[in-house]
């Protein structure tokens, strides 16, 4: 989806999954805001649990050629 709007370029390069918190089977999540641009063309998302708003991970995705 970031390629098809125009805001990433290229390959995946890699992908950073920080997990902040335990999730379990029928748990909803939802990804916070979209991804943020980082430097070096990277996205930065946070990702919350619905029930409760806590936050239960981050990632980081990286693009480039």
């Amino acid at each position: 989806a970031l390629r098809e709007t125009g805001l990433a370029t290229g390959a995946v390069l890699s992908l950073e999954i920080n997990y902040l918190a335990e999730v379990f089977l029928g748990d909803t999540v939802r990804v916070e805001g979209g991804f943020h641009p980082l430097p070096n063309g990277r996205f930065l998302a946070g990702v919350t649990r619905t029930s409760d708003g806590a936050p239960v991970a981050k990632a980081a995705v990286h693009f480039g050629a």
